[in-house]
C-alpha cells in the first residue's frame, strides 16, 4: 500500500517560486496601477477642458506661426543671397560643418545600439526595447496633454532663433547657416494641419534630407564587435534625419481623439515594459545579474564540489585488502639473498660443518 506521505514529483522548487514572486512584484511595480488609475481619473475629468482650452488658443497660436513663417521667408532670401548653395564653397562648408557631424552622431548612436544589442541577454534586450518604446510614448503623452503650452514654448524658442540670426556679427556670419537650419526644421514641423504645401516647402533646399542626402546615404563604419544577431540589427536609420517627437498645430477637432490615442499608446507601452521587466526578473540575464550570480557561485564553489563528491555511492569496505601479500609469502618476509650460496660452500672439518 502506498504511503500517504509520498513526495509529489511535479512540485516547484523554492527557487522557482521566488523567481515568479519577483516577476510579479516587478510587473506590479512597473504598472503601478493605483497611480495610473489616479492619473487617468484626473485626465478624464480634465480632457474636455484641455480640448476647450486648445480650441480657444489655436487661432493665436496659428497666427504666431504665420508670423514666424514670414520671418523664415525673409531670412531664407538673405541666406540664399549670402550663402548660395550653388557655389561649391558653401556646399562643401554645409557638408563638412553640418551634415557630416550630424551623420557621425547618428552612426555613433547606431554603434552604441548595436554594442548594447551584442552584450545584452535576450530578456535584457527585450526589456531595453520596451523601455525605449515606453520613454517615447511617455514623452509624446507629455506634450500632448499640455499641447497649447508646449506650442507656445516652441514658438518662443523659434522667435529667439530669429533674433539670434538677426544679430550675428559680420565675422561670424557662416554660423547663420546652422541657426537657420534649426529654425526651418522646427518651424516646418509645427506647421498647422491646414497649411499649404507652399508654406511647408519654404526654403526646401535646407530640408536636412535634401541638404545632406549625399552624406546621410554613406554607410556607417562597421561595428567591431563579433556579435552575430538573431534576426536584424536594432533599427537606427542614418540615411534620414530622425523624426521629431515634438508638438505641432493639429486640428482642434482632432485633439480630443489624439489625446485618447496618446494615452492608449502610453498604457500599452507601460504594459509591455511591465511584462519585459517581469521576464527579466524571472530569468535574469543582464550583466549585473550574471556578475552577482558569479560572485555567489564563487563563494560557494568549495561546498558545491564537496557536496557533489559526497553524493557519490561509496563502499565502506577496505578496498586495499585485495592488494595485501598472501600467507604463502610469509616465510619470505625475512628473505636474505646472501643465503643462496650457503649450500655451495666447502666442508670445513675443523668447524665440523660448511
Amino acid at each position: 500500500m502506498a504511503s500517504d506521505y509520498e513526495i509529489p514529483k511535479d512540485c516547484r522548487t523554492a527557487k522557482d517560486v521566488l523567481r515568479e514572486i519577483n516577476a510579479e512584484i516587478a510587473r506590479y511595480t512597473v504598472k503601478n496601477l493605483p497611480d495610473v488609475q489616479q492619473q487617468l481619473d484626473a485626465f478624464v475629468k480634465a480632457q474636455d477642458g484641455l480640448v476647450t482650452d486648445y480650441r480657444s488658443k489655436f487661432p493665436d497660436l496659428r497666427r504666431t506661426w504665420c508670423d514666424r513663417q514670414r520671418d523664415v521667408e525673409r531670412l531664407c532670401a538673405h541666406v540664399r543671397c549670402e550663402f548660395p548653395l550653388k557655389d561649391e564653397k558653401w556646399r562643401k562648408a554645409v557638408e563638412k560643418c553640418i551634415c557630416k557631424p550630424l551623420h557621425e552622431l547618428c552612426c555613433l548612436r547606431q554603434r552604441i545600439a548595436r554594442r548594447r544589442y551584442c552584450c545584452a541577454g535576450p530578456h535584457e534586450r527585450k526589456r531595453d526595447e520596451a523601455k525605449a518604446a515606453f520613454d517615447k510614448a511617455n514623452a509624446h503623452l507629455g506634450w500632448m496633454t499640455t499641447l497649447a503650452d508646449s506650442l507656445t514654448k516652441e514658438l518662443a524658442a523659434n522667435l529667439d532663433l530669429v533674433g539670434q540670426i538677426n544679430v550675428v556679427p559680420p565675422d561670424q556670419r557662416p554660423t547663420v547657416l546652422y541657426l537657420f537650419f534649426k529654425l526651418r526644421r522646427s518651424h516646418v514641423h509645427m506647421a498647422p494641419y491646414d497649411a499649404s504645401d507652399e508654406c511647408r516647402e519654404v526654403c526646401s533646399e535646407f530640408d536636412p534630407d535634401r541638404l545632406c542626402c549625399e552624406v546621410f546615404e554613406r554607410p556607417c563604419p562597421e561595428e567591431e564587435c563579433n556579435c552575430a544577431p538573431k534576426g536584424e540589427w536594432p533599427h537606427e536609420n542614418c540615411t534620414h534625419a530622425p523624426k521629431m517627437n515634438a508638438p505641432w498645430l493639429m486640428s482642434p477637432d482632432s485633439y480630443g481623439h489624439a489625446l485618447d490615442c496618446a494615452w492608449d499608446a502610453y498604457l500599452k507601452a507601460k504594459e509591455e515594459l511591465a511584462e519585459a521587466e517581469a521576464e527579466l526578473k524571472k530569468y535574469p540575464d543582464d550583466l549585473a545579474s550574471l556578475q552577482a550570480q558569479y560572485d555567489a557561485d564563487y563563494a560557494g564553489i568549495k561546498d558545491k564540489i564537496l557536496n557533489c563528491l559526497l553524493g557519490i555511492k561509496y563502499s565502506t569496505e577496505d578496498c586495499c585488502r585485495e592488494h595485501e601479500p598472501t600467507k604463502d609469502c610469509d616465510d619470505k618476509r625475512d628473505y636474505d639473498p646472501r643465503r643462496e650460496h650457503d649450500s655451495k660452500r666447502d666442508y670445513d672439518y675443523r668447524k665440523g660443518g660448511y
